[in-house]
């Protein structure tokens, strides 16, 4: 292979890689305008860690404009909530987004998109 052709292929990994840095930066910006979760809700979700036996999640943020609950973020991640579901979330999308941490699907994210990049 020319190096022209190498040099195009590692510009087009750098420049993929900077595109995703950036939508997540914009995403975390999004994401620390939300606010602190309500006291019923951080008392659910403590609930629902002790009742399946899982991580304690430190933060949690409800901000407008997202339509469904994440979890963001690589060492200690943000349990998102969309502030329609801050009084209305059931057990079992708590659940469902605490396994994700349990299991570290946001390093496995993390991983794939190096490896989509390649």
């Amino acid at each position: 292979m020319k190096k022209s052709g190498i040099f195009l292929m590692i510009l087009g990994v750098v420049l993929f890689l900077l595109y995703d840095l950036l939508i997540y930066a914009r995403l975390r910006k999004e994401i620390r305008k939300g606010r602190e979760a309500s006291l019923s809700l951080r008392e659910k979700i403590l609930r629902t860690g002790e009742t399946y036996d899982l991580p304690k999640q430190e933060e949690v943020r409800v901000c407008k404009g997202i339509e469904t609950p994440f979890l963001c973020g690589f060492f200690k991640p943000v349990l998102v909530i969309p502030e329609s579901m801050e009084e209305t979330i059931d057990e079992k999308v708590l659940l469902h987004e605490m396994l994700h941490r349990k299991h570290h699907d946001v390093a496995v994210n993390f991983a794939l998109h190096l490896l989509q990049a390649l």
